[in-house]
């Protein structure tokens, strides 16, 4: 046992001892350049293997334990598939939330350090596409791993709103807002309600510019935005000075803007309405 142990305990350092006879022959210096080339080694070797350990354990058979820690990556995923549409909320929010949202109990082999965790959630989990990600909501479910219902990790209904309420129709954001009411579909009552009253709202921003409500109908919308066109668009503006024409045309820009996103908000929620409303009374 002891004659394992020994070179069991030297294998950290493998990298540096090879380094440093390799040098040898060349005197000091070919000594540092050895044991500097070694210890480089060391620590990629040390970071693949933390990583394949880290795999292993999470791949070992069922138990209340095993479950526990499924649970808390099938949540590392659900918020990385989020995340990676964009970059609301930030990292450190999503630390925050798992420490707060899912603290595990018991002794669990930690993640292998910083850089290698980063790597490891990128190539296993933060790569899932809006599919994978809501079939991982119907597995959490099929095993009734609650981490998405409110009661489980309230943490998470929190952090899914934020990010309905931070995302605008286009682009990435109209991406996130798909990939969110695909998981909103899969979510438990009360979660699901929560995460789908979320996005219904219109985007703040736009609705603020316009002074509106968030829930404001096409109808009001029209309006206020007729009427604050009027007073700001550049053709009435002839016989201010040039800055205070800039100002009324960048102005009337942002009017514009705020329109545009609420009016293809509440197209996209009208044409929802209209399939979901078609798909009932077909079933």
């Amino acid at each position: 046992m002891r004659s394992r142990e020994g070179p069991g305990r030297l294998l950290p350092w493998a990298g540096r001892i090879t380094g440093g006879i390799l040098g040898l022959p060349a005197g000091p210096a070919g000594v540092g350049f050895g044991l500097l080339a070694g210890w480089l080694v060391d620590q990629y070797r040390a970071r693949l293997c933390g990583e394949e350990r880290f795999e292993r354990f999470l791949r070992r058979p069922e138990g209340e334990r095993s479950r526990r820690i499924a649970e808390y990556y099938t949540l590392l995923a659900l918020l990385g598939a989020v995340l990676s549409r964009g970059d609301l909320p930030d990292q450190e929010a999503l630390e925050k939330l798992l420490g707060i949202s899912w603290p595990l109990e018991g002794k669990i082999p930690s993640p292998p350090g910083e850089e290698s965790r980063q790597a490891l959630l990128e190539r296993s989990l933060l790569r899932c596409g809006g599919r994978d990600t809501v079939l991982l909501c119907r597995w959490a479910r099929k095993r009734e791993l609650w981490i998405t219902s409110v009661e489980g990790a309230p943490g998470l209904v929190r952090f899914l709103c934020a990010a309905a309420r931070s995302t605008s129709p286009g682009g990435a954001g109209g991406e996130r807002r798909i990939l969110l009411r695909q998981i909103a579909r899969e979510l438990p009552d009360p979660a699901r309600e929560e995460l789908e009253q979320e996005l219904l709202e219109l985007d703040a921003a736009s609705c603020r510019l316009l002074g509106v409500s968030s829930r404001a109908e096409w109808a009001e919308i029209r309006s206020a935005y007729r009427s604050l066109a009027a007073q700001l668009h550049p053709d009435g503006a002839g016989c201010l000075d040039p800055a205070r024409q800039e100002a009324l045309q960048e102005a009337f820009v942002r009017i514009r803007g705020a329109y545009e996103i609420l009016r293809e908000q509440v197209r996209s929620r009208e044409s929802r309405d209209s399939r979901e409303t078609r798909d009932s009374q077909s079933s």
